[in-house]
């Protein structure tokens, strides 16, 4: 159903999995993630969620090598920061990134699915 869609998590999501118990989800109020959808065929409605990050200092990750803005940052898919989303009301909005960063992940997306 939402496998491979740009979204946001809603407010919800944040209600029910705060900062202070999960700190390696990213939260900021003045700033919606944007995240990548993976659907688990073997669980019916879990998705994994992966963020688009403008800035990736770390290697556990898919780093972009051929958007705009990858040249000027090292933006990319950032798993460490991969959050399982296992009911359908936390997803929230549909969103959009960089076409470029966009194109470059659907020619990958498969890749990423299956690791």
């Amino acid at each position: 159903m939402y496998d491979y869609e740009i979204r946001k998590l809603n407010n919800r999501f944040y209600m029910d999995y705060l900062r202070s118990l999960y700190p390696e989800i990213l939260t900021n109020v003045n700033r919606n993630y944007n995240i990548v959808l993976f659907a688990l065929s073997s669980i019916k409605a879990c998705y994994i969620g992966v963020p688009f990050r403008s800035k990736m200092h770390h290697n556990n990750g898919y780093k972009f090598k051929y958007s705009k803005r990858s040249q000027q940052h090292v933006s990319g898919l950032d798993f460490s920061q991969l959050v399982i989303i296992n009911k359908s009301i936390y997803i929230g909005q549909n969103s959009m990134v960089d076409s470029d960063e966009f194109n470059e992940f659907y020619i990958i997306k498969d890749i990423i699915h299956k690791n």
